[in-house]
């Protein structure tokens, strides 16, 4: 019962072709079942600060150097109080947690703001645009700049 070596290399290959088939259907028998779960509202495509690459970013960055932060000034206040090791730890991780979770809440609400900004302007942007293309002028300033009417060019 000697195997060479390639066959042993594909009979693998083949096993792990199988488990990943496996592993894709029932995924697929899972998510027809189910209602909103947490991967609808990332494929409804809504705005939201998950969906933007620059705010989840952000977010991750200021939740892990608040954490830090909030652990290493409540490790030094703590210590500098003459508290065992044990104390120091335990008072520092809380405040670490408790900074982690502050930051991530204060985050999420700011680039919530920014990513809505954001859409607005786009918005803006695309309705001149059609404004432009439909070369029509109804009077009413429908063709001036989103700063003001038509006529108010400041010169």
């Amino acid at each position: 019962m000697s195997t060479t070596r390639e066959e042993a290399t594909e009979r693998g290959k083949k096993k792990a072709d199988a488990k990943a088939k496996e592993r894709e259907a029932k995924s697929e028998k899972g998510k027809k079942g189910k209602g909103k779960g947490k991967g609808d509202s990332a494929d409804a495509g809504r705005p939201s600060v998950a969906n933007h690459p620059r705010a989840r970013a952000s977010v991750r960055r200021i939740k892990g150097i608040a954490g830090l932060v909030g652990f290493g000034i409540a490790a030094l206040l703590a210590h500098s109080a003459g508290l065992s090791a044990t104390s120091v730890l335990i008072r520092a991780l809380l405040v670490g947690i408790g900074s982690y979770f502050l930051a991530w809440g204060c985050a999420v609400a700011v680039w919530r703001q920014i990513v809505l900004a954001e859409l607005r302007m786009i918005f803006d942007l695309h309705q001149e645009h059609v404004r432009g293309l439909s070369g029509g002028s109804s009077g009413d300033g429908a063709n001036a700049p989103s700063g003001g009417p038509a006529n108010a060019s400041g010169s």
